[in-house]
């Protein structure tokens, strides 16, 4: 691009040169001056000033034109100033500016069309320095071919034993505590231990497996099962466990508590919610109550919608009041809430305590 420019900048000062040259000459004729006489005309080629260190050429006013062939001015081609500015037209063409500016590629590795700035490609060359810093590649032994496989027979279930020393296979082998030993291998037969007689013993199928309720207790050519021996005819069930001859069941279990609410100066507008959350699945079996004066209440399940524990509220006075026949919704399930309703006093209590129990899901 700098050579481009460079010849760029060469050609207008020729060009200039060129035409300054015929122009001044021209006026110092017409003039009658003397000035004509520092210019050598090549009639025919060209026109060059006669002093041997050359001259200085100006053309004089604003936004003249430098044009070639037979037209002048705007509609020609060639150069022109056009307001400070050099721009240039070929033929043919339009006027551009081209004095000062410079069309530079995309940024990256520039490529040329020949005619125009081509895509730039990515700079990579760090990754090529590095590359070229390992030395020669060639040298570096690494693959650059490779061929599949090729088996001298196929197979799409097994081989027999002739197969399998046709292709070379291992066949035999020699026992590290044995002095001399060859044995064949095939499909149907495999070796297992070596005797006493330090050969090896051939077997054709898998030593039978023991029954149900027995264990290995040794292993040779076969397999020996025995069954456990009972050395203690004694048991003693745990906790939540029932022994029955050599059975143990785990029993089902009734997991039970009591859960009790205090409060005092009760009134018919208490209604207390959430009183109590079961963590886990359970029945209500028992509501209890006490108060110094009269109070009737109820619990209520509450899964969302509350229901009375039984259908009849309780009455808590001096005499503890105990129900066990609960006729309402006395199951809870994991989740539920219990909650509390007051609905009636009497004598103006002034405290009440109500419990309830609860048998948990085993």
């Amino acid at each position: 691009m700098k050579n481009k420019k460079t010849l760029f900048t060469i050609l207008i000062f020729l060009l200039i040169g060129l035409f300054y040259s015929g122009s001044k000459l021209k006026q110092d004729i017409q003039l009658g001056t003397s000035d004509y006489d520092n210019w050598n005309i090549r009639l025919g080629s060209y026109m060059e000033t006669a002093r041997s260190t050359g001259y200085n050429i100006l053309i004089n006013g604003v936004n003249k034109y430098l044009n070639f062939n037979t037209i002048s001015g705007e509609s020609g081609y060639g150069i022109r100033d056009n307001g400070g500015v050099i721009e240039m037209k070929n033929s043919g063409g339009s006027w551009s500016a081209g004095g000062s500016s410079m069309t530079y590629p995309d940024a990256g590795i520039a490529l040329s069309t020949g005619l125009d700035w081509g895509t730039s490609i990515t700079n990579n060359s760090t990754n090529w320095n590095t590359a070229y810093g390992w030395g020669n590649h060639a040298s570096g032994g690494y693959l650059t071919s490779e061929l599949d496989p090729v088996w001298s027979l196929g197979k799409l279930d097994y081989y027999t034993s002739a197969e399998v020393d046709s292709l070379g296979f291992i066949t035999s082998e020699i026992d590290p505590g044995v002095t001399t030993h060859e044995s064949t291998y095939n499909h149907t037969n495999f070796l297992t231990t070596v005797a006493s007689d330090s050969t090896w013993t051939l077997h054709n199928s898998y030593p039978a497996g023991c029954s149900a309720g027995q264990y290995v207790s040794a292993i040779g050519d076969t397999l020996t099962c025995s069954a456990p021996t009972d050395n203690n005819t004694t048991y003693t069930a745990g906790r939540s466990l029932t022994l029955t001859g050599t059975e143990i069941a785990s029993d089902a279990e009734l997991y039970t508590d009591t859960k009790c609410l205090y409060f005092e100066d009760p009134t018919d507008a208490d209604d207390f919610k959430s009183v109590w959350f079961a963590k886990q699945a359970g029945t209500i079996t028992s509501l209890w109550c006490e108060s110094d004066q009269t109070v009737t209440a109820m619990f209520q399940v509450d899964d969302g919608t509350a229901s009375d524990v039984d259908s009849v509220d309780l009455t808590c006075d001096a005499t503890p009041a105990e129900d066990t026949s609960l006729d309402g919704d006395s199951t809870m399930s994991a989740g539920d809430r219990l909650d509390l309703d007051v609905a009636s006093v009497a004598s103006t209590p002034t405290w009440v305590s109500m419990c309830f129990t609860i048998s948990y899901d085993d």
